[in-house]
């Protein structure tokens, strides 16, 4: 219960969250600092959406190219969407 309220008092500071899940054409830079295992990569995708899902936190869900992320990154910003 403390990290639900928690969770939501500090998500709530925000006004704009952004979430990009896995998706295949999302690769993994291998830099030496994150893990390159990817079943591990997915576990901490679906803890993360379990968490957005289960405590009603909301975010804008960026999908495609790099570009095309950024443009509706933009959108959402500039419109207030």
């Amino acid at each position: 219960e403390w990290y639900q309220t928690n969770l939501k008092e500090v998500c709530n500071k925000y006004t704009h969250l952004f979430y990009i899940p896995l998706t295949p054409e999302l690769k993994l830079e291998l830099d030496g600092t994150r893990s390159a295992d990817e079943e591990f990569r997915k576990r901490v995708d679906d803890t993360i959406q379990t968490i957005l899902k289960s405590y009603g936190i909301k975010v804008y869900v960026l999908s495609g190219p790099t570009e095309q992320r950024l443009a509706q990154m933009e959108k959402v910003l500039k419109e207030g969407i």
